[in-house]
């Protein structure tokens, strides 16, 4: 039998760890909060990805504790740690918002 515990676990942020897509929710945040950014979004997509959450995540910042977790998961994955599991948190969303999720959570190795 092998012993699951010596496996990390690994969670995805967007759709899995957080119902919601966290780029989505950093542009929604920047548009409320400077609707004139509107004008600057394709230019930045010009960037590619990155280049794009780049531009974003410099101009909004994520507030971890708004964010809807999946509570069920996020119970077992507490479950895990506290019986010594590493767990890892891989996601394509920008490193700050990752960073700070991660640093909420307290859960994420």
């Amino acid at each position: 039998m092998i012993d699951t515990a010596q496996i990390p676990l690994v969670v995805d942020l967007d759709g899995t760890l957080t119902p919601t897509d966290t780029l989505l929710e950093s542009v929604i945040q920047l548009v409320k909060q400077s609707p004139s950014s509107l004008v600057f979004l394709p230019l930045w997509l010009l960037r590619g990805r990155a280049g794009f959450k780049e531009a974003i995540a410099a101009r909004v910042a994520i507030d971890p504790e708004k964010l809807p977790y999946n509570a069920p998961l996020l119970e077992y994955l507490r479950e895990e740690k506290s019986k010594g599991r590493r767990i890892i948190l891989a996601t394509a969303a920008h490193h700050s918002i990752a960073e700070s999720v991660a640093t909420h959570l307290g859960i994420f190795d």
